[in-house]
């Protein structure tokens, strides 16, 4: 789920479930066009139940294609 708040900037406000095996795992943040940025892993489930952290949201392909990288603490 995406809100777009900037349309000239290419930024949106987004939250998402990421399904993992083992559970899932929710990001809330900016999400960019083209660019990189970072969100707060906000909880999960299952083996993920006490996730906490920072996604990384790597734009590659000129905003084509990501990458998702999950920093767990």
């Amino acid at each position: 789920s995406c809100i777009r708040i900037a349309p000239a900037e290419g930024s949106w406000e987004c939250n998402w479930t990421t399904f993992l095996k083992g559970g899932q795992i929710t990001v809330q943040g900016p999400y960019y066009d083209t660019k990189n940025s970072v969100l707060s892993i906000t909880g999960g489930t299952g083996a993920y139940s006490d996730a906490r952290g920072e996604m990384n949201l790597i734009s590659r392909e000129g905003g084509t294609q990501y990458d998702f990288v999950f920093h767990l603490s």
